[in-house]
C-alpha cells in the first residue's frame, strides 16, 4: 500500500497550524482641536490628493508596490510604517519621517525624488501638527484586536433567551416575540426558532414517515432506504425508532463516504493529477479510505488536522496513519511545468499547497500575498513566503508504508541495527538482543562457508610483473610494476561442486605501505574478473557467470560490484584501508559441478592505470 506522496521533511508544519499573528496597534486618537467633519473634509480634498498622485505608485496596494515595506493608502500603513518604523508621528511634524522625507532635509531620505511644491508640503506637515487625522482603517483597533472572523476563537454563542430549554424541561415564556413558534428543545432549533419569530415565520408541518426515513437516508449517507426499510418505519414512526434509525445511519459505512466527498471538494482531491495531461493516480486511494475511515471513527478535529499535516512527526509509531499525508499531494500536479520549468513548477506547487492548508484549515485566503500584501486579510508577504519556506522540503511522489504498526516497529529496529551495523556500533552490535538474533540467523542457513584453497597449476602477469607462491598458496607480485596488469591463474579443486570463487587480499612488507596493492599509495583496482571451467577432452573453456560480488571493505566509488560489470573503466578499490587483509568474493549464477581433472582459469583484470595492482594474493573456493 503506497500513498501519493514522498516526504523529505521533519516538524514541517506546526507554523501553518498557527498561520498569522496579527498584531494589535494603538492608532492616533482622533485631534481635539476640530470636529471629526472638518478634518475628514479636510484629509480627503487636500491631503490624501497629494499621497495619491506623489507616493501611491511606490507606497500602496493598489499598485503592488510597497518599498521598504511602506504602504500609505490606509491608516494602518503608515502608523506601522516600513524598514525604518512609523512614517507618521501625530503632532509632531518633525519627528515624522515622512515629513523629513518630503523635505529632502536628510542625503539618503529624498521621497519623492523630485521635490513637492512648497504648497503641498506646507499642506502635509500642517496634516500632520493636527494630529494626523486618517479614517481609511482596515487593521484592528485596541478595542478590537481580532476582527477577522477566521481568527477569532470559537465561542459558543448565547442561546435565544425566548426558547432556551429550563431544568424542568418546559421552556421560558418570556421575551417570546412570536406565540405561535413552537419552543425548541435543542439549541440549534432555537436558532431556528429564533429566526422564524422574527420573520413572522412559523415551523413547517412534521414530515410524514415516508417522507421522514428517505430525508434521513439522503442526508447521512446519501442513498435511499429499502423498499423493506421504508415499511418498517412507516409501521412504527415512534420516536425511539426514528432515534434508532438515526444511530444506524450514523454507524454505517456509507456515512463517512458520504461526507468525506465534502472533504475531498475543500482540498481539490482527486485521483489524478489534473492539467491538460491528467494522468491518473493510481496509488490515491490509501488517503481517500483514511478520510472516510476517520470520518466513521468521528477522530476529534485536532487529530484530523495533525495526522494530514504531519503525522510522520507527531506520531512516528504510527506507520499505518501515513496515508493521512496523502493531504499534501492532494493538489492538481502541472506534469509539463514539472518537466520543463521545475523551479517554476516548485513555486507553484507550494503556492496551491500554501493555499489549500490556509483555506481548508484557517479558512484564510493567502495566495494573493504571492505577489502583494493582502490587503483585506492580515497577510503580508513576508508571511506568505514563511510560510512557503514550511512546505519546502515536501517532493511529492510514492512512499512505501506499514499498514501495520507492529510490522513497521519491527521494520525501524531491524533498520536501526542495520545502520549500526555499517558504521560499525559495538555498543549496539554487541547487546545481547542484537547477539541472539545474529545467532538465530546464523543456526537457520547451518553455518558459514568452510572455504578451500585451491590448488596453484600455473600463474602469470601479462605485462612483465613477476608472480611467486609460497606453500600456503599465496602469491607475491614483485619485480616490474607496470601501469596496468592481467593475471592469468590455471587451478584445480578437489571440491566437486563450486558455488563462488574467494580472492584475500594480505598485506606484504615488501609493498608499498604494507599493500595489499603495488600502489605508491598501498591501494589497488581491481577491474574486471572472469572464471571459466575446461573439463579434460574439451576442446574449449566454458565461462561461468558471475552472479553476485561482495567484499569486507569498499573504497568509496569502488565499489566491488564494479568489478563485475563488465566496464573496464571501473574497478573495486580499498582505499584508505591500506596496510591491511581485505577479501571479495564472487558467487556464481549456477553450482559449477566439476568432472575430475576439470580446470578452472581465473583471470584479474587491473586496468585502472597508475600501477594500481593487486601486490599479495591468494585463491579459494566454496561449495556452501
Amino acid at each position: 500500500m503506497r500513498p501519493n506522496l514522498r516526504i523529505d521533511y521533519r516538524v514541517r508544519l506546526a507554523a501553518a497550524l498557527i498561520a498569522t499573528v496579527v498584531a494589535s496597534r494603538v492608532v492616533a486618537d482622533e485631534p481635539a482641536s476640530a470636529s471629526r467633519e472638518i478634518e475628514a473634509e479636510r484629509f480627503h480634498q487636500q491631503v490624501e490628493p497629494i499621497l495619491r498622485e506623489h507616493c501611491y505608485p511606490c507606497h500602496s496596494h493598489a499598485a503592488g508596490q510597497m518599498e521598504n515595506g511602506l504602504a500609505l493608502d490606509w491608516k494602518s500603513g503608515w502608523v506601522a510604517g516600513g524598514d525604518r518604523g512609523p512614517a507618521v508621528v501625530p503632532g509632531q511634524p518633525d519627528e515624522s519621517l515622512l515629513v523629513r522625507a518630503i523635505r529632502h532635509v536628510d542625503p539618503d531620505l529624498k521621497m519623492p525624488e523630485e521635490q513637492l511644491d512648497l504648497a503641498e508640503i506646507e499642506t502635509l506637515v500642517e496634516w500632520v501638527r493636527r494630529g494626523a487625522f486618517d479614517d481609511r482603517e482596515i487593521t484592528p483597533t485596541a478595542k478590537d484586536a481580532q476582527p477577522w472572523w477566521s481568527l477569532k476563537p470559537l465561542a459558543s454563542p448565547p442561546i435565544p433567551l425566548a426558547i432556551r430549554p429550563l431544568e424542568s424541561g418546559t421552556a421560558e415564556t418570556d421575551n417570546v416575540k412570536i406565540d405561535a413558534v413552537t419552543p425548541a428543545t435543542h439549541p440549534i432549533d432555537a436558532f431556528i426558532s429564533e429566526k422564524l419569530a422574527n420573520a413572522g415565520l412559523d415551523f413547517s408541518p412534521p414530515a410524514e414517515a415516508r417522507e421522514l426515513i428517505r430525508r434521513v437516508h439522503f442526508d447521512l449517507v446519501g442513498l435511499p432506504p429499502t423498499p423493506e426499510e421504508v415499511d418498517a418505519f412507516v409501521a412504527d414512526p415512534s420516536e425511539g425508532a426514528y432515534l434508532e434509525l438515526v444511530d444506524r445511519l450514523l454507524q454505517s459505512p456509507r456515512y463517512g463516504e458520504r461526507w468525506a466527498r465534502h472533504w475531498f471538494d475543500t482540498i481539490h482531491f482527486a485521483d489524478s493529477h489534473g492539467y491538460e495531461h491528467d494522468v491518473g493516480r493510481d496509488q490515491a486511494w490509501p488517503y481517500r479510505d483514511y478520510v472516510i475511515e476517520a470520518f466513521n471513527a468521528d477522530i476529534p478535529w485536532a487529530d484530523f488536522v495533525r495526522e494530514q499535516l504531519a503525522v510522520d512527526h507527531f506520531q512516528p509509531e504510527a506507520t499505518d496513519r501515513i496515508p493521512a499525508l496523502g493531504f499534501l499531494g492532494a493538489g492538481t500536479f502541472d506534469y509539463s511545468t514539472y518537466s520543463t520549468g521545475p523551479i517554476t513548477f516548485d513555486y507553484l506547487d507550494r503556492d496551491d499547497l500554501l493555499t489549500q492548508t490556509m483555506a481548508a484549515f484557517v479558512s484564510t485566503t493567502a495566495n494573493c500575498a504571492r505577489c502583494h500584501a493582502h490587503k483585506f486579510d492580515p497577510i503580508t508577504q513576508e508571511d506568505y513566503y514563511a510560510l512557503q519556506a514550511v512546505f519546502a522540503g515536501i517532493v511529492k511522489g510514492e512512499i512505501g508504508y506499514d499498514a501495520d504498526r507492529e510490522l513497521g516497529s519491527e521494520r525501524k529496529h531491524l533498520e536501526s541495527l542495520l545502520a549500526a551495523a555499517r558504521r560499525g556500533d559495538a555498543s549496539i552490535l554487541q547487546d545481547a538482543a542484537a547477539r541472539e538474533m545474529v545467532e538465530r540467523w546464523t543456526a537457520t542457513r547451518g553455518g558459514v562457508a568452510d572455504w578451500k584453497r585451491v590448488d596453484l597449476l600455473t600463474f602469470l602477469s601479462t605485462d612483465g610483473a613477476t608472480l611467486t607462491a609460497d606453500e600456503s598458496g599465496m602469491i607475491l607480485a614483485g619485480g616490474t610494476s607496470p601501469e596496468t596488469d592481467n593475471y592469468l591463474l590455471n587451478v584445480q579443486t578437489k571440491l566437486p561442486r563450486v558455488t563462488a570463487l574467494r580472492l584475500d587480499l594480505f598485506p606484504h612488507d615488501s609493498l608499498p605501505m604494507k599493500g595489499p596493492g603495488r600502489c605508491q599509495n598501498g591501494n589497488l583496482h581491481l577491474s574486471e574478473v572472469a572464471v571459466s571451467v575446461f573439463n579434460p577432452g574439451d576442446k574449449s573453456a566454458r565461462p561461468v557467470a558471475i552472479a553476485k560480488a561482495s567484499a569486507d571493505f569498499d573504497q568509496e566509488g569502488w565499489g566491488v560490484t564494479r568489478a563485475i560489470d563488465g566496464d573496464p573503466k571501473t574497478a573495486w578499490g580499498i582505499h584508505p584501508a591500506v596496510g591491511q587483509p581485505h577479501h571479495a568474493v564472487f558467487e556464481f549464477a549456477q553450482p559449477l559441478e566439476l568432472v575430475q581433472g576439470a580446470t578452472l582459469t581465473v583471470t584479474l583484470r587491473q586496468l585502472h592505470g597508475g600501477s594500481h595492482l593487486i601486490g599479495a594474493f591468494a585463491l579459494s573456493v566454496s561449495d556452501a
